[in-house]
C-alpha cells in the first residue's frame, strides 16, 4: 500500500481524486480479531455485537482505478501482511500496549 500511495502522491494530477488502496479480500472484523488473538497468543476476550447495517457494499476497496492509473495491485493478502507485521515487530512489540 505504501508503494501505491507514494506513486499516487508523486503525480501532479492526483489533487481531489479518491484512490482506494488496500486488500480486495472480504474479511469480517471478528475474523481479524481472532487472527490477532491467535498471532499474539492473547488471552483477551473478544466480544461480539450485532452486525451494523452498512450503507456501502461491505467496505471493500475498488482497486480498478489504482490498477489503471498506477499499475498497482496488492502484493500480498491481508492475512500474510498481518503475519509479516507480527514477525517484523516481534511478539514483544506486537503485543505491547501503548
Amino acid at each position: 500500500m505504501v508503494e501505491g500511495l507514494l506513486q499516487f502522491l508523486a503525480r501532479d494530477d492526483g489533487a481531489g481524486t479518491v484512490l482506494d488502496l488496500g486488500s480486495d479480500e472480504r474479511i469480517q472484523i471478528a475474523e481479524v480479531a481472532s487472527m490477532v488473538k491467535r498471532l499474539t497468543s492473547s488471552s483477551a476476550t473478544i466480544f461480539e455485537e450485532p452486525e451494523a447495517e452498512l450503507p456501502l457494499e461491505g467496505l471493500v476497496p475498488h482497486l480498478t482505478y489504482a490498477k489503471e492509473l498506477l499499475g498497482w495491485t496488492p502484493k500480498q493478502t491481508f492475512r500474510k501482511g498481518l503475519i509479516e507485521n507480527k514477525l517484523f515487530f516481534g511478539k514483544e512489540n506486537f503485543t505491547k500496549e501503548t
